[in-house]
């Protein structure tokens, strides 16, 4: 009995020190943080230097005065889930970090007001799914990053005032926004850029923006001087031909499907070439060659021997100097003229009669000219000649005596090098390029070209426009300074100035587009020959963007471990981000191609759609980065490579172009992947 009484006393005993230690940890709770005041459901924080980890459990409405800590930053309140209002007012905020706001599953109302926040994570608001109310007011934001507001359904107000907000394409999505969601904002003012100064955002449309430009980059540098270059196509394949007046040949490129540049095809031999002038003709390839010293020949292609043959020889009694060649099709015949610029020269129109090409008409002696233009006038054709002794003269086809009559000259032009025209919506235009003065633009009205604008040009022999699907450009070389690339602004009906161009001695230039690439190919007198490629470039994006690689075309870079380029395929917002260097490690995945076949293009969408399905390994790799910098290396720089990085962290895993990457071996002892000292041709190895 005395035994139990004490078994009963130790329980009892026990019970009391649970119930006490209990009721202790029960009334434990979180004091009001150093520097804030709490009430009931409230708490104000003055002059804090920090946001405080622990709040009374009762606050629900929380605010920062005149605090001294300027971010606020990630999961910053994940130990306060009950607030239902945050407000920061008059601090030296100017951050406001990515998730700052995690972990706030009832907040109602934030306000973040006359602090000088200047930039905000793309993801700062993530979860804040409750929220109706927010304010930003009277910062320094100047944009928001794209879709800041995803996720906040529930928002019924936004308050942007007292910003300066720059309304370009960076802040086109915030309009698109506002005309898709149920919130109200107040009216906010555009503080730049110019066109939009001073507007209402709430007053601005998506299509008030222009958010697509475009650059020409350098992509392949070949190593000789020019004076013409041409494109043209021959047996669906793309070719060029440049015209080197001190190698003293045509020199032909045609485009490599697989390396993605242009390479030698094949050379005409003659003196003094200034001139290679391509016509195609009931699927004959013709090469009108000008010379200045030696008389001027034409060639035909051999497809059977597979070269070009001399077939005719030019009139060096009307043909003594020529300096430019058009070529033309009227009712179903094939035309060229020569431009001949001698005191004794006839500038003359050829025909081709179906064996060879004959003396058709000479337009006239003794002027010198230096460049003929062809062009339709009102559906009639024109020729119009320049010259260094009179104003540009133009010929208007007589169709009943088939040859072309002077018609007029245009006016007040004197020292006119060349001309060369365009069109936009059906208007034509012509460039008029000038050594000494101004080079112009002018506009055809119906009865005389007028001057639309004006381009200092002095050493200038170059003015020539340009097109590249819907963007018009005017491209004025200079022997003193840099190339201006101009393109048309539709508003102004004028051209703007685009970019600056390093090319010596321009002297003609040239588009072509091929596997959904597009290259300006600019001849060069005293330096080397240069191809640019035009880019498109989406400025809503925080980076520069352009057309990448297609699954279809990685595939086949895989197959061809020599290729070094990227192709402008289907995707239009691959980001260009800085290389990547040897201390890079990332996650590889190579697809297991299947077919070698280096005649395989990839042509037909059903091998594309297998290719997106094909099996991958995945292996880490260290790259290798082989960026040619010196002058021997220039002319491998067409063997481009892009890579690609991927936001969010860790590892990558990317299509890796086989010549930024080299496979390394394990060593024995850690397994670890090794760079070989030295990159050499092995089956194993993924080189540079």
């Amino acid at each position: 009995m005395g035994h139990r009484g004490r078994g009963w006393t130790a329980l009892v005993w026990l019970a009391a020190v649970c119930l006490v230690l209990t009721d202790g940890r029960r009334s434990r709770q979180p004091r009001c943080p150093v520097g804030c005041t709490c009430t009931k459901d409230n708490a104000l924080c003055e002059n804090v230097r920090n946001v405080p980890h622990a709040f009374p459990s009762d606050v629900v409405s929380l605010s920062f005065v005149k605090s001294g800590f300027n971010e606020i930053t990630g999961a910053s309140f994940v130990h306060t889930p009950n607030l239902q209002l945050l407000l920061f007012t008059a601090n030296s905020l100017d951050l406001i970090d990515e998730d700052a706001f995690v972990g706030l599953p009832h907040l109602e109302y934030l306000f973040i007001e006359n602090n000088r926040i200047a930039s905000i994570s793309p993801f700062a608001f993530r979860g804040l799914k409750a929220l109706l109310h927010l304010s930003l007011a009277y910062n320094n934001l100047e944009t928001l990053p794209k879709d800041v507001f995803k996720g906040m359904e529930a928002l019924t107000k936004v308050d942007l005032r007292g910003n300066n907000l720059i309304c370009d394409c960076k802040l086109k999505w915030l309009v698109e926004w506002m005309h898709h969601t149920n919130a109200t904002l107040d009216q906010i003012y555009c503080s730049g850029p110019p066109i939009h100064q001073g507007k209402k955002i709430n007053d601005l449309l998506p299509h008030s923006f222009d958010c697509i430009t475009t650059e020409f980059a350098s992509y392949q540098l070949l190593r000789f001087e020019s004076i013409s270059v041409e494109a043209f196509t021959f047996g669906n394949e793309q070719y060029v031909v440049f015209a080197q007046p001190f190698a003293g040949k045509c020199n032909f490129l045609e485009w490599d499907h697989v390396e993605m540049t242009f390479r030698t095809y094949d050379a005409i031999e003659s003196t003094s070439t200034v001139v290679c002038k391509p016509l195609v003709i009931d699927n004959q390839l013709f090469i009108i060659v000008a010379q200045l010293f030696g008389g001027s020949h034409i060639y035909k292609r051999d497809s059977s021997a597979n070269k070009f043959i001399k077939i005719q020889d030019i009139d060096i009694l009307r043909i003594r100097k020529p300096n430019d060649i058009e070529t033309f099709v009227i009712d179903g015949e094939s035309f060229f003229v020569i431009a001949d610029s001698s005191k004794a020269g006839s500038t003359t129109v050829y025909k081709w009669n179906g064996i060879g090409f004959y003396s058709h008409q000479s337009l006239h002696p003794w002027y010198r000219d230096t460049d003929v233009e062809y062009l339709e006038i009102s559906n009639k054709p024109h020729l119009i000649l320049s010259s260094s002794s009179q104003r540009p003269v133009v010929y208007q086809w007589n169709r009943s005596q088939k040859k072309f009559d002077r018609r007029t000259d245009i006016p007040d032009m004197e020292d006119v090098f060349s001309i060369k025209h365009f069109r936009i919506k059906g208007e034509l235009f012509i460039c008029l390029t000038r050594y000494i003065g101004d080079s112009k633009v002018m506009r055809w009205d119906g009865a005389m070209f007028k001057e639309v604008q004006t381009f200092p040009s002095r050493g200038s022999m170059v003015f020539q426009p340009v097109s590249v699907g819907k963007w018009q450009y005017a491209i004025l070389g200079s022997d003193f300074s840099l190339t201006q690339v101009y393109q048309w602004d539709t508003k102004r009906g004028q051209f703007v100035p685009s970019q600056e161009l390093s090319i010596q001695a321009p002297r003609g230039f040239s588009v072509v587009s091929v596997d959904n690439w597009v290259f300006l190919l600019a001849s060069s007198f005293k330096g080397k020959t240069q191809i640019y490629e035009h880019l498109m470039i989406d400025l809503r994006q925080t980076h520069r963007s352009r057309t990448a690689l297609s699954p279809r075309h990685a595939a086949a870079r895989l197959s061809h471990p020599t290729t070094t380029t990227t192709t402008m395929g289907e995707c239009n917002h691959c980001m260009r981000e800085r290389a990547l260097t040897v201390e890079d490690d990332v996650t590889v995945a190579f697809p297991k191609v299947v077919s070698h076949d280096n005649q395989s293009r990839f042509c037909n969408d059903q091998e594309e759609d297998a290719l997106d399905d094909v099996e991958q390994t995945e292996e880490t790799v260290h790259l290798r980065t082989y960026c040619f910098k010196d002058e021997d290396a220039e002319e491998e720089q067409g063997a481009r490579g892009s890579e690609t990085v991927l936001e969010g962290g860790g590892k990558e895993t990317l299509l890796c172009l086989p010549a930024f990457c080299v496979r390394g071996k394990k060593t024995a002892s850690s397994g670890e992947q090794k760079v070989p000292a030295e990159a050499t041709k092995e089956e194993n190895g993924l080189l540079c």
